[in-house]
């Protein structure tokens, strides 16, 4: 039987809120606004998924998330952070996060991330743990490098509506703000 419980750890109100509106549909939200909260209801009842904040007080994600794998080493997590550092977003998928959401983040993509994580069967859940580190890590890096891919194709597109000679002379330097209210 499938879990479909979901637990949204985040320590802001709109987040966990919103969240919750966009998975009440699909699943059963509990929400909790640290991550000592959070751990206690896992003790209580597991989940089926866990979003996490990073950025919690108290607690941070990240030891969180330690904490959790002590209870259930193959307990499925989305991570969610305002900031995109490197560092947190590794040691995440070091611990066997499925995802990671910086905030903020397209709704529509989360929810699909959640139900599919929630669909999958329970055997899928259990694995060695490298592979989904690799492999989660490579999927988020590849999403970052068709989001930036895609924005160069836009700039070459905005580009291409103005003259070749005005563009070269902005990528050399050569044209200044002559925008007489401001000072110089």
């Amino acid at each position: 039987m499938i879990n479909k419980n979901v637990l949204i750890i985040d320590d802001e109100c709109g987040v966990r809120e919103s969240l919750s509106v966009a998975l009440q549909n699909d699943c059963r939200v509990t929400t909790a606004e640290s991550g000592e909260e959070g751990l206690k209801l896992i003790k209580e009842n597991l989940p089926g998924l866990v979003v996490l904040d990073i950025n919690l007080p108290g607690m941070d994600g990240i030891e969180a998330l330690r904490n959790f794998r002590i209870i259930d080493a193959s307990l499925p997590v989305i991570m969610i952070s305002g900031m995109e550092e490197i560092k947190n977003i590794a040691a995440s998928f070091r611990l066997g996060v499925i995802d990671f959401f910086c905030k903020p983040f397209n709704i529509n993509e989360f929810s699909r991330v959640v139900n599919q994580a929630l669909s999958k069967e329970e055997e899928a859940n259990t694995n060695n743990g490298e592979n989904t580190v690799s492999s989660g890590l490579d999927d988020f890096i590849e999403k970052k490098v068709d989001t930036a891919l895609q924005d160069n194709l836009e700039l070459k597109d905005a580009l291409k509506s103005f003259d070749d000679q005005f563009v070269d002379e902005i990528l050399n330097g050569n044209i200044r703000n002559t925008n007489k209210n401001r000072p110089s």
